[in-house]
């Protein structure tokens, strides 16, 4: 989901990671491998199932992707027994939805030919994985395979990799040559989280000032009602 070694990863990292991605922006532990910390507390057809079911939902015309990652959100919650109201599930897609927003307006969205080659690095990251016989298992019985699952779910990785390089950008000022000790380190880390943690309320603060999220609000009060 974020730039790191996806060949020291487990597949099971990179499932979990998509599917709670209305609340990536809380997943950064600004950590040189920021996507460590993840518990596969969730049987692995349950999480080929829906990343399946969203991605197919994702390539239909006129989809509706809010109400789509509310559904999928919903799902993944109950699929793990997390206890969580729709309001916290619709903050968490705001904190994507203003992040996206900025990158929109400061040039920072990628491209298609980003999101296809990120993509294709992480089929190939994922077949070369322990792990990769039992979810390709997992996605033939849904008649499919896990690289079709992966493709599809395009619009999902195009979110993440929106945050990944607003991310970037707002922390490029923090890079720096040379070592540093443990204690550098982590007062570094702190600095870089409260800056981030000022950021993305700021962002969110100014998003929702603009027509964009009473759009979005619209979209949740409808998405609600096919839900009950």
């Amino acid at each position: 989901m974020f730039k790191t070694n996806w060949r020291t990863k487990k597949v099971g990292i990179i499932i979990m990671s998509s599917l709670i991605v209305l609340a990536v922006v809380l997943l950064i532990d600004f950590t040189n491998n920021r996507t460590q910390g993840y518990e596969d507390t969730i049987s692995v057809d349950d999480a080929v199932s829906i990343q399946k079911e969203r991605g197919d939902m994702l390539c239909q015309p006129n989809r509706n992707v809010t109400y789509i990652m509310l559904y999928s959100e919903t799902k993944y919650n109950k699929a793990k027994g997390i206890d969580k109201s729709m309001t916290e599930i619709e903050e968490g897609l705001v904190r994507s939805e203003a992040l996206c927003w900025y990158a929109d307006n400061h040039g920072l969205k990628p491209s298609d030919k980003d999101i296809e080659k990120y993509i294709d690095q992480l089929v190939s990251d994922i077949k070369a994985s322990e792990e990769y016989d039992e979810y390709e298992a997992a996605a033939e019985a849904h008649g499919t395979t896990y690289e079709e699952i992966l493709r599809n779910d395009l619009e999902t990785y195009r979110i993440t990799q929106t945050v990944e390089n607003v991310y970037q950008s707002v922390m490029k000022q923090y890079q720096q040559d040379g070592k540093l000790s443990t204690a550098e380190q982590e007062e570094k880390d702190e600095m870089m989280q409260a800056a981030w943690n000022d950021f993305v309320k700021k962002t969110i603060e100014e998003y929702k000032s603009s027509s964009d999220y009473s759009v979005l609000k619209r979209e949740f009060r409808e998405a609600e009602k096919k839900l009950q």
